[in-house]
């Protein structure tokens, strides 16, 4: 059934859309459902909220074609059109989001009747559907997307008008009030649309009303502090990002750097030392993404003079960023990303799983993993100023295993975040240039040239069987002095040393941090061999110098501290010998740490001991036990 001519037909009213028209129409006539109404009518529903087929509606209701379609967006696959602006598909969520201002239904209700029938009122605004609008100016008011009687989500196929799917009267309910400050990005929204004084933004003006909102929000979040999918940005009001957003943009100059420092304090990285990815994360990787304007170019500049200023460090800025190259697309595939770096597939991987910045989501079989292009331009910056694996061993002029322990000591840097460094394999690592460079210059300041059969310090350390990082940190220390230099020779192989004075450093330093493992047990109060028990099962760290087991003094104070012998307890629990202390403490619940298999001497945590003494000393004079809290 199809009707030609409407019977009866409300006054459609200025900013109602063809849908909610359609609906009170519907609801004039005794329909329930938009679909209902298209049936009769002879449109489709779904047609008319993405603004086709209004010649029908217009030609049945006796509507100005021009004005109806004014009032209704225009959807396309990736924008919609309203009021002469256009917005991004996302923008707009009338299909699954259906939003409502109470104030406003109960305004409409109480407007005096222009007609002796009463019709439905007009109870729906076309900015209402715009996702980002979440207030109602005129009432400074929380917009609802559910009916608070009964929970059921409000639709526009409902035309039920003023009323949610299950009959509830939406007039009846109280609004949620909203700051003035949360009004300010709404307020601007609406202007543009025409639904509002206009408020004018230098930067924005320029800008298509979807990329302004898209530019608020990303700025707001910034703003706030707030990641786009973390738990903080669901809790956080889209008019409050947005207020947030727009304050910033209208006073850019003064307001980024904070916004920067805010971020860059959130992420914990330095941007000249990890990255403008991992100092200012999501920020700048939609910064990257944006197109060219002027809105783009302040940020950008922004951040590039943020990162100079960021440290005393000289900071090569990513001419990404200022703007002379960008980025063809968001993420590139591993391989393709690999190449540009100049690095294999799998090590750029691991590299990139250290990083963090590989998604952690698991791939369909056949899919490739695919990385940032921000962190990608930002990484190729970054490996020309860094040395792989080989060229750090090349350039320190030592084995890998030296280079390692070079590595370990903390001597060179591993471009890394420090909590990671641990997990990092040595082969997969790059390492500072500058680094490398500073500690070549720091032994370079110590050469005092003299004397004759000089060695390198690589050969001289090997030599005496010393590993080349610790003489590195003699020469640091002052404890050795470079006596030659070899201009001709790579990396530390340069640097030319007395062996017999590697050896006397040696020994004073062993002799000032360490004692050997037999003085270790006399203090400690126990015999050489429970010593060595202690070290195989690592009770007490040792290392090892030729053929000689030594303790660290700190080490060792320590552990005294931290013990006590059966000896000991039976002198002060007045035991009769240290097996008997053993035996009658063990009543108590006193254990060695050692067990007496592996050890005759019995060993006790301190505090362990004590608190066993005391119980023993209560139960031997009848004193009731203390309670344990």
């Amino acid at each position: 059934m199809r009707l030609a001519t409407l019977p009866v037909r409300p006054i459609r009213h200025s900013g109602e859309p063809a849908y909610a028209y359609c609906a009170r129409i519907g609801a004039t006539n005794g329909l329930k459902t938009l679909t209902d109404c298209g049936y009769v009518f002879g449109f489709r529903s779904f047609e008319i909220i993405q603004g086709k087929g209004l010649e029908c509606v217009a030609e049945l209701a006796g509507q100005d074609i021009a004005a109806l379609s004014f009032d209704t967006a225009k959807t396309a696959p990736d924008s919609v059109e309203l009021r002469g602006e256009r917005l991004f598909r996302r923008q707009w969520s009338i299909a699954s989001h259906c939003k409502v201002c109470p104030g406003c239904v109960r305004q409409d209700v109480a407007t005096p009747e222009q007609f002796r029938r009463r019709f439905p009122r007009a109870w729906r605004r076309t900015f209402w559907d715009l996702r980002a609008i979440d207030v109602c100016l005129e009432h400074s008011a929380r917009l609802i997307d559910a009916c608070e009687a009964c929970g059921e989500a409000l639709s526009y196929e409902n035309a039920s008008v003023g009323r949610c799917p299950l009959g509830h009267d939406i007039a009846r309910f109280i609004c949620e009030a909203v700051p003035e400050g949360e009004t300010l990005g709404a307020r601007y929204i609406m202007g543009r649309l025409g639904f509002a004084d206009r408020v004018a933004s230098a930067l924005l003006d320029d800008l298509e009303l979807g990329r302004a909102i898209t530019t608020m929000e990303a700025v707001g979040r910034a703003a706030m502090g707030i990641e786009r999918f973390a738990e903080e940005a669901s809790n956080a009001s889209s008019g409050a990002i947005l207020s947030a957003g727009f304050n910033a943009m209208q006073g850019l100059s003064e307001r980024l750097p904070v916004i920067l420092d805010g971020l860059v304090a959130l992420s914990g990285q330095r941007p000249w030392r990890w990255g403008l990815l991992k100092a200012y994360g999501e920020f700048y990787e939609w910064v990257m993404d944006e197109p060219q304007s002027a809105v783009a170019h302040a940020l950008r500049a922004g951040i590039v003079e943020h990162a100079q200023a960021s440290d005393q460090v000289t900071f090569k800025a990513n001419t990404n960023v200022a703007g002379v190259v960008m980025a063809t697309s968001k993420y590139v595939p591993l391989a393709e990303a690999a190449a540009e770096c100049g690095m294999g597939t799998e090590r750029f991987r691991r590299f990139c799983e250290a990083q963090g910045v590989l998604p952690s989501a698991r791939l369909r079989q056949g899919e490739s993993a695919r990385i940032s292009r921000a962190f990608v331009d930002q990484f190729k910056d970054m490996v020309s100023e860094c040395f792989n694996a080989t060229e750090l061993e090349i350039a320190l002029g030592v084995s890998s295993a030296a280079a390692r322990a070079i590595v370990d000591a903390g001597l060179v840097d591993p471009i890394l975040p420090a909590e990671q460094r641990r997990e990092l394999k040595f082969n997969i690592a790059l390492f500072s240039v500058q680094s490398v460079r500073r500690l070549i210059d720091d032994l370079a300041a110590r050469i005092e040239l003299s004397g004759e059969n000089l060695t390198a310090l690589p050969k001289a350390a090997a030599t005496v069987r010393f590993a080349t990082s610790k003489a590195v940190e003699l020469v640091l220390s002052g404890r050795l002095s470079i006596r030659g230099y070899d201009g001709s020779a790579p990396g530390l192989q340069a640097f030319l040393i007395d062996r017999s004075e590697l050896s006397k450093a040696i020994g004073k330093q062993l002799s000032d941090e360490y004692v050997p493992i037999t003085v270790a047990a006399d203090q400690i109060g126990i015999k050489g061999e429970t010593a060595r028990a202690l070290r195989d099962h690592n009770l007490l760290d040792t290392t090892r110098h030729r053929n000689s087991l030594l303790v660290r003094r700190d080490t060792l104070q320590k552990f005294v501290d931290d013990h006590v012998t059966s000896q000991s307890l039976a002198a002060k629990g007045g035991f009769g010998s240290a097996s008997a202390a053993t035996k009658q403490l063990k009543k108590v619940g006193l254990s060695p740490i050692l067990p007496v298999e592996l050890a005759r001497q019995a060993i006790f945590r301190r505090s362990d001991a004590e608190a066993a003494l005391d119980r023993w000393h209560r139960l031997e004079s009848g004193a009731p036990r203390a309670t344990e809290h």
